[in-house]
Formats: C-alpha cells, sequence, structure tokens
C-alpha cells in the first residue's frame, strides 16, 4: 500500500487506512525481529531509508545510517541467537503528519521462554517509527527509530526516576560498606591481616622514610579464655584494638594479623617517639580494661624502625615483645 489514502470519517469513527498499513508493518518488524532473528534481515530491509537514524537503549545504540544499524543488528542477532522470545503483549497507535509522513508508536513487551518458567529477560520496551513516502517511488520508509526502556523503579507519577536514583545511591553505599567489611575485622574494628599487609606495603612504597612498626598481644591470653571465658577474651582484643586506634593517626595503618596478634605501621620521628607511642598504647589499654575482677589483662609492645623490608621489621617487632613479655615479673 504505498499510495497515502486520506483519513475520513465513518460511523463515527476516524478511519486512516494508510496509518493501519504502517502499524502493520511495525508489527512485522517487531514480529521479525524478535521471534525470527536474522531469517527476516532480507525481508525487513526494504523498509529502512538508507539514511534512516536508530537510537536503541544501550550506550552504544545510535546509528546515523542504515549501512551501521545492519551491521550492529547482525551482531546482535548473533548474540541473541540461543534465546527463544515470546511476546507477551503489543500494542500500536499512528498518527498523521502529512500525506508524506506519519508517526507510529507503541509498545512491545518481550520475555525469555524458558523450561522452568523463570525468565531471564523480561523487556517492557516503548518504541517511535517514523514513516516518510518517498517521492520517487511512492513507498514508505522508516527514516527514524526510538526505542527507550522504562525504569521498572520509577513510581507511578514520578516524572523524575527518584526512586531509582534513590536506589543507586543505596547501592553505591552497599558496596562501600561491603568493601570496607572485606577489608576490616569484625570483631575489632582493625584492618584485616591482607588489608593491613598491602596497605603497609603500600604506604612504604610511596614513602620509605620515616616509619615504624609495632606489634602487641594480650599477655596470657589463652588463660584469659580457659579461665574466664571467651567473652572476657574477646573484650581484652577490643580494648587492645581500641587502645591502638585510639592513638594511631589518620594516616596510620592498625591491623589484627592474626589470633590475639595486633599490629601498627605509624610515621614518628625517632625512638623516642616510638617509646612514647608504646606506652600511651599500654596506658590506654589499662584504662579500657579497669575494673576487671580477677585475671586483669595486660599487654605487651614491641617496636622496630622500618629500615629494609616491611616483614623484616616486622619479624624484629615481634621479637622485642616476647623480650618484652619475658622482662615482666
Amino acid at each position: 500500500m504505498a499510495e497515502f489514502v486520506r483519513p475520513f470519517v465513518s460511523g463515527g469513527r476516524i478511519v486512516d487506512a494508510t496509518g493501519t498499513y504502517l502499524c502493520s508493518l511495525a508489527r512485522r518488524i517487531w514480529h521479525g525481529y524478535l521471534l525470527e532473528g536474522a531469517s527476516c534481515t532480507e525481508a525487513l530491509l526494504p523498509l529502512f531509508d538508507s539514511s534512516c537514524v536508530v537510537i536503541g537503549t544501550g550506550r552504544h545504540e545510535f546509528y546515523e545510517n542504515l549501512a551501521d544499524f545492519m551491521h550492529a543488528l547482525e551482531l546482535d542477532f548473533s548474540e541473541s541467537a540461543s534465546i527463544d522470545f515470546e511476546i507477551v503483549d503489543e500494542w500500536y497507535e499512528h498518527r498523521c503528519i502529512n500525506e508524506a509522513s506519519y508517526l507510529v508508536y507503541g509498545g512491545v513487551h518481550v520475555r525469555e521462554k524458558s523450561d522452568d518458567n523463570g525468565a531471564l529477560v523480561d523487556m517492557d520496551t516503548r518504541f517511535s517509527l517514523v514513516f516518510r513516502r518517498d517521492a520517487a517511488d511512492g513507498e514508505w520508509r522508516i527514516i527514524h527509530v526510538h526505542q527507550s526502556l522504562p525504569y521498572f523503579e520509577q513510581k507511578a507519577g514520578e516524572y523524575y526516576p527518584r526512586t531509582l536514583s534513590e536506589k543507586a545511591c543505596e547501592a553505591m553505599e552497599m558496596a562501600r560498606r561491603m568493601r570496607e567489611l572485606a577489608r576490616h575485622d569484625q570483631m575489632t574494628g582493625a584492618l584485616n591481616h591482607a588489608a593491613f599487609f598491602d596497605g603497609a606495603e603500600e604506604a612504604i612504597a610511596a614513602q620509605p622514610e620515616g616509619w615504624w612498626c609495632f606489634v602487641s598481644d594480650v599477655d596470657d591470653f589463652k588463660r584469659i579464655n580457659d579461665e574466664r571465658g571467651h567473652l572476657e577474651g574477646d573484650k581484652a582484643l577490643k580494648a587492645l584494638a581500641a587502645a591502638l586506634l585510639g592513638h594511631a593517626a589518620p594516616d596510620d595503618l592498625v591491623g589484627r594479623i592474626g589470633g590475639d596478634e595486633f599490629a601498627v605501621l605509624a610515621r614518628l620521628g625517632s625512638a623516642s617517639d616510638a617509646e612514647r607511642f608504646a606506652c600511651a598504647v599500654k596506658e590506654r589499654f589499662a584504662a579500657c580494661v579497669a575494673g576487671s575482677v580477677g585475671l586483669v589483662p595486660d599487654i605487651s609492645v614491641g617496636f622496630a624502625r622500618v629500615e629494609g623490608s616491611f616483614r623484616d621489621a616486622l619479624a624484629k617487632a615481634d621479637a622485642a615483645m616476647y623480650e618484652a613479655k619475658r622482662a615482666k615479673p
């Protein structure tokens, strides 16, 4: 039906044969694309003008001519060849612009068929097609295609997708929290083993000078667990972590590196500064456990300057901590 048939009123209704015909072409395109796949290309190709502009839903889906669109369509068909679609619902409307131009618009709800009734693809798409009648041969061809997908999170009456924006912010915050959880020891809030060692290596590589390494643990930790119970042992660990975190500078690193053992990487000026750091941590810990009944927890702290590798300094600090334990009465 190449010729234009002017809409007319019959029985109180507007009859637009051309618009109805173009809606049937739109339906033919969608059914061919979704249900027939690549086999429909040859039949559908003549319906598009060579300069047709196509805007799809994907970031890259913007095509300014038919050749580029057909190339993308071939790739599309190759990726979706194993998917069996079904059309759940569809609707088509038309509007006459002038004798040589029509707008056809509508919606197609499509989903992937699945033996277990689960749908991996569920797409309720809206579209608009602009048809123009070619002056040379009188055939109707598509000069513009636009497809869009609604935000499922956008509520009725919500013209700006605020709900989607809120959920995106929630997802970003959840991702941030998950990253934090993956880096920290859940009981004490200190960095976990992997995060501490990775952070220490990175910090020293970025600025090799001025670092001191500290190692500390709870004296007689097994005895505390055995005599006072694991809850009291947990309290001692939390107190040690609080003492270390409370005295560390914002750029220092505090990590639980195993069992009751913690480590700190701190930027300090001298051995005297390191000694004052260790004493301050012990005082903070004592304040945290003040009032404990029975076996009162205590800690030992060892430290060493980072002069070569971080792990060498950690080993020296660990040895210094055990030397401090042996020196206690």
